[in-house]
């Protein structure tokens, strides 16, 4: 590939990267990605770029385009013989498969997973295909099966794995205990997952994971709950679940108020602790919470004896976990440092036989071809300076065209804009001015005509009346030409009487917020943008059939962002036929280097993101 040409691809793939996955910005990127990746036959970019433009369309709600990204992106991995990303669209498609609801195609592109990855040794990857098939089954009804794969999720899951892993499919696996009151089931997992985290990361946070009542707000009922859970946990050995049941209990009674039957409790929690002879995982928190309990029943003495041996088993702990991690560093460097070395003598041993052969093989070529070598050298750097030369007259003449392109379509939506503005301001002076002024000069004349004093005339109250009704109707085209609130005040003050304007459409509510907008933007584009939110505004009152509409106008992150949002009919955003109004409006919102971003869907209502950067 030429390297204008790569760097070009690289910076397009950089900028999609960054962009909300969701946003239209990302989909642009993403398009251009591929197209020049398929002209150049760059098949691991434009196959990520489809995997990714999978992702997006999954994100939004459109399915058939994922599916069928996804589709492409598995053909160019295989390829490319990338199994682990290969694996990666069998499991997006699954996901494409459950939210369609297509539970048969969703397991089969699961279990195609799960044969890639076990015929080409990537176990770590099977717990997400692994927990797709439980998911499937747990859509379907089938409790027996979900459980089963929840189970091979966690088992399938290496003993080393980084823990982020293993969290993952044990909250799934309580997930579907709790939601089918599996408690047997429930205690055995939580006792692994609590596992997973040292004493000094247990919290309240961590224990809403675990917690199979978190769900019960009143603390009353949530207690009647966990001492009925205590009672079926303690027909089976002490495992961390009956301990946390118990340190939850005290929770719940605190909330209660009865600060003694929480001391209880936790008193409880301890001693089996103890007895359990297991490590220490409970025992900070449960001494902190009865040293907080003391205070709070007004006992000083008890609330420091049992913070001073709080702190005591936190020193202990830290220590250990110091000494435990030092351990474990020193054992990685000893191992790192035997590979290294081992690793440096077969180095040292190859470069050695390498430098023989080269030696040899280059005093051969030299004495029997160097001439040759040196002539076709010359040659092939010569034309390749030149291919290369042309190569970038061509790709900089394609962006030079593409640019001019872009900027005559920009040009021409905005003058068609601003010639249908010159219509619509011609339309009111036709419609209501000069049939107003017609009516005026026939009354003038009739006066005129019957020789009457003017200043008599019965018809002169009637034509002062419609001269002020010529100078209203005057102000409020002049007004819907340039808002004197937007010269004077700003963007904001005129978005305010544009909505106080609104209002007299009683069927639609109307309200407008500013959050930290001040004055941010230039005049020009601060016009720019209330012609926007005019024309938005008037897209609603034509086809929304909305009850309310909100305006906000805000500054956030280098950024000033205008949102028009409604609840009316909304539409499917497939079928967008390009219309004259959101192609003058994105033509603006170019023009000021802005960036537009639409959310709607049947039935859902409307809501249009414009971020314009503030320099």
């Amino acid at each position: 590939m030429h390297a204008s040409t790569s760097a070009t691809l690289e910076s397009l793939w950089i900028k999609a990267q960054r962009q909300n996955l969701m946003a239209d910005s990302t989909r642009i990127y993403l398009e251009e990605v591929i197209r020049l990746a398929q002209k150049e036959s760059d098949v691991l970019y434009e196959a990520e770029a489809h995997y990714l433009l999978g992702k997006h369309y999954f994100l939004i709600m459109k399915d058939y385009k994922a599916r069928d990204h996804f589709h492409q992106a598995r053909h160019l991995f295989e390829q490319q013989q990338h199994w682990e990303k290969t694996g990666f669209t069998y499991v997006q498609l699954g996901l494409v498969g459950i939210q369609q609801n297509e539970l048969d195609s969703a397991i089969a592109h699961f279990q195609q997973a799960i044969t890639l990855y076990t015929t080409h040794d990537l176990m770590q990857h099977l717990r997400t295909p692994y927990m797709g098939i439980s998911s499937v089954y747990q859509k379907a009804g089938n409790t027996t099966a979900a459980f089963r794969y929840a189970r091979q999720a966690i088992e399938s899951i290496p003993e080393h794995a980084d823990r982020t892993g293993k969290v993952i499919a044990l909250r799934h696996m309580l997930q579907l205990a709790r939601e089918h009151d599996s408690l047997l089931v429930y205690s055995i997992y939580a006792d692994d997952l609590l596992k997973l985290y040292s004493p000094l990361e247990i919290n309240n946070q961590i224990l809403q994971h675990i917690d199979h009542f978190v769900t019960i707000d009143d603390p009353h009922a949530r207690i009647i709950a966990i001492q009925r859970a205590i009672h079926r946990l303690e027909q089976w050995p002490t495992t961390l679940e009956i301990i946390s049941s118990y340190y939850q209990l005290g929770q719940s009674y605190t909330a209660t108020g009865d600060i003694p039957a929480a001391l209880l409790a936790w008193q409880t929690a301890y001693a089996l602790e103890k007895d359990s002879l297991r490590s220490v995982h409970f025992s900070p928190t449960l001494l902190r919470a009865m040293s907080q309990a003391y205070e709070r029943m007004g006992e000083p003495t008890h609330a420091l004896a049992y913070f001073k041996r709080y702190e005591s088993v936190k020193a202990e702990l830290m220590e250990e976990n110091i000494k435990t991690r030092t351990e474990e560093l020193q054992l990685q460097f000893e191992s790192r440092a035997k590979d290294q070395q081992i690793v440096g003598q077969q180095q040292m041993l190859g470069q050695l036989t390498t430098q023989r052969n080269l030696i040899i093989g280059l005093s051969l070529i030299l004495l029997i071809s160097g001439g040759y070598v040196l002539y076709i050298l010359r040659r092939h750097i010569a034309d390749q300076a030149i291919i290369t030369h042309q190569q970038e007259s061509l790709h900089k003449n394609e962006i030079t065209q593409l640019r001019k392109q872009h900027q005559v379509e920009s040009l021409q939506t905005l003058i068609t804009a601003q010639e249908e503005e010159r219509k619509r301001i011609a339309q009111d002076l036709h419609d209501s001015l000069g049939g107003l002024l017609a009516t005026l000069k026939i009354k003038t004349r009739n006066t005129l005509a019957s020789g009457d004093n003017p200043f008599t005339s019965p018809d002169t109250p009637d034509q002062l009346a419609l001269i002020d009704t010529v100078s209203a109707e005057v102000r409020r085209i002049a007004h819907n030409m340039m808002p004197p609130a937007l010269i004077r005040m700003g963007l904001s003050a005129a978005l305010e009487d544009l909505v106080d304007a609104l209002h007299q459409d009683r069927a639609l509510d109307i309200s407008f917020q500013n959050i930290d907008y001040d004055h941010a933007l230039d005049q020009e584009k601060e016009i720019m943008l209330y012609r926007i939110a005019q024309e938005l505004c008037s897209n609603v009152l034509r086809h929304a059939g909305a009850r309310h509409l909100l305006i906000q106008l805000s500054r956030h992150n280098g950024s000033a962002t205008l949102v028009v949002e409604d609840d009316g009919h909304g539409y499917d955003p497939t079928q967008e036929n390009g219309g004259m109004g959101l192609e003058s409006i994105r033509s603006r919102v170019a023009y000021i280097r802005g960036e537009m971003e639409i959310w709607t869907a049947p039935g859902e209502g409307t809501s249009v993101t414009i971020h314009i950067p503030v320099t």
